[in-house]
């Protein structure tokens, strides 16, 4: 990279109940080897300790502290809406997303950036590995395709993560339309795959730079907590869905990705009462009844959304819920 071109990366860093992991992230990322970032910490009204242990840790980097910014807000809304305040307060040619449970490689802004101005990409993304109390594991993103197609494909089966904590994404990719959700799960999809429909050229570093961490304790899900997953996997997939229209994307060309994808969130949806709009879930992309046969899962559940879709017979989820009363 040439020593005189600097453009100025924004990382936009949420804080939320992350005291134990805060030191760690927050020092991979002020020892990067790239000069020109700044910092922006989003105190999503964190309860705990996080972000005095921030402030304790900034004193250690005088060669950073003035470019880096702590935004306190008023009351929690959620990963979505504290990377959405983020951009707010971003100057950078560049924007990137970090979670501050995780921590990066010393190069991962300087590798990213190099790929992004010798290619004239507008995303770039990296390997990265998969960090729990027990082991790592490489996850490698190779999908070097210049389809829009393919990368649409890959992001709706999941085979390419749509995270934006591994993506380097052109400032002028977040434009005054873009959209954060207001729910977590699939927030990431709903933000990436923006940033694809409006992109005209992405490319890939083969390095692994990124550590995302999971808990273990996060494996477990209450009754309750899946049911809420559920719907909001569904609200924010319609999102998806309206992108896709709006941009005048073949919606054929992504079969029976997108049926399979929707057909297995009505069937979530269906097995909770508390979920079920009938007439809301019917009439989502009722097409995707066509590419029923291709979906990978149990037969009764299939049949059961078959028989609903094609003849409206709520009676039979309904004398389900009786039966397992």
């Amino acid at each position: 990279m040439n020593n005189n071109i600097y453009p100025l990366v924004s990382i936009v860093i949420p804080v939320f109940g992350v005291e134990k992991y805060i030191e760690k992230c927050s020092r991979s990322l002020f020892e990067q080897d790239y000069p020109d970032i700044e910092f922006i910490f989003v105190n999503d009204h964190t309860t705990d300790n996080s972000i005095k242990i921030l402030e304790s840790l900034i004193k250690e980097y005088p060669q950073r502290e003035k470019d880096i910014y702590i935004i306190n807000k008023q009351q929690n809304e959620g990963l979505p809406q504290a990377r959405a305040t983020g951009l707010k307060y971003c100057h950078g040619s560049y924007i990137i997303h970090v979670d501050s449970d995780d921590w990066v490689e010393p190069n991962y802004i300087s590798s990213l950036v190099q790929k992004a101005l010798e290619s004239k990409a507008e995303i770039v993304w990296c390997d990265y590995l998969i960090e729990t109390t027990t082991q790592s594991e490489q996850i490698i993103n190779n999908y070097e395709t210049d389809s829009q197609i393919e990368i649409l494909k890959k992001l709706l089966t999941g085979e390419f993560h749509s995270a934006v904590w591994n993506k380097l994404i052109s400032r002028n990719l977040y434009t005054p339309e873009t959209e954060f959700t207001r729910f977590n799960q699939l927030e990431d999809l709903v933000l990436t795959t923006q940033h694809f429909l409006n992109a005209k050229k992405w490319a890939y570093v083969p390095r692994l730079l990124y550590h995302y961490r999971i808990n273990n304790t996060s494996l477990s899900f209450s009754d309750k907590r899946i049911k809420k997953r559920c719907y909001e996997e569904y609200y924010n997939f319609k999102k998806v869905l309206h992108y896709l229209k709006k941009k005048n994307i073949n919606l054929s060309e992504l079969e029976p990705v997108l049926s399979n994808r929707i057909n297995g969130l009505k069937m979530a949806l269906l097995k909770y009462p508390e979920n079920r709009d009938f007439e809301e879930i019917k009439s989502f992309y009722p097409e995707s009844i066509k590419n029923l046969y291709s979906l990978h899962a149990p037969f009764l559940g299939k049949f059961k959304l078959y028989l609903f879709a094609k003849f409206n017979l709520k009676i039979i989820y309904k004398l389900l819920d009786y039966i397992h009363r």
